[in-house]
């Protein structure tokens, strides 16, 4: 049986094949959401959503308070991983994989980051912060990666910033279903004990701290995959 097609994968075609028309260069500014909203006759968090897979395909990206902007007219192949966006039951697979990764990314953030990388973190934080309180999802999904990849970058490996940002990505569509449904409270209480474990260097507790957060993140992605079922 041939699975049809959501709505949000209708409109990802829909704005994939405008992105690779003529209408738009490299680096242009996007419709905002309501004006695509209006012109393919559905909300504007279907649109959001359809922006999300297409940052994970390497076609837009996204920048908290400034929209979306056209990065390619075709996917990013070097994304090993970016297919997953399109296959939202293998997001357990890729939360499993994360769990290990980013609690290691964190503990050696916490024992090599320096004092501007710390900083960069809770500027993220304040940020995110603001963002829950205005139950404003978009930019919380958007913070809430940013905050993942800058602990990436603290540990001042170049292999640990790809894999996080990839695998990042590819859990766009489901971060942002995530913030839809659950608002930012609890990533923004995980985020904040993470910090401060990084800010007392203290490895084992920034380590821990992660996993926990992952280990929620995986419940919740398991719960939204039940309820698609």
């Amino acid at each position: 049986m041939v699975k049809k097609p959501s709505v949000v994968d209708q409109i990802v075609e829909n704005l994939r094949d405008f992105l690779k028309s003529d209408v738009l260069t490299i680096g242009q500014k996007l419709p905002s959401e309501t004006e695509l909203a209006h012109r393919y006759g559905v909300g504007r968090s279907t649109i959001r959503e359809a922006l999300r897979l297409l940052q994970a395909q390497g076609f837009v990206e996204l920048r908290p308070n400034a929209g979306a902007f056209l990065s390619s007219k075709e996917p990013d192949s070097t994304k090993a991983i970016h297919w997953i966006a399109e296959h939202g039951e293998d997001v357990l697979d890729v939360m499993e994989i994360r769990y290990s990764i980013e609690g290691i990314a964190a503990r050696m953030a916490a024992e090599r980051a320096k004092d501007e990388d710390i900083y960069c973190l809770f500027g993220i934080q304040t940020l995110m912060e603001q963002a829950c309180a205005a139950d404003d999802s978009m930019n919380l999904a958007l913070y809430d990666e940013a905050f993942h990849e800058a602990i990436a970058r603290a540990t001042h490996n170049q292999l640990m910033c790809n894999l996080v940002a990839q695998l990042s990505t590819a859990c766009a569509n489901f971060r942002g279903k995530t913030f839809l449904a659950h608002k930012g409270n609890a990533a923004c209480a995980a985020h904040a004990a993470i910090l401060q474990a990084i800010r007392a260097h203290d490895g084992v507790a920034a380590q821990q701290k992660m996993e926990t957060h992952m280990r929620e993140n995986y419940e919740l992605a398991k719960a939204y995959n039940e309820q698609k079922d």
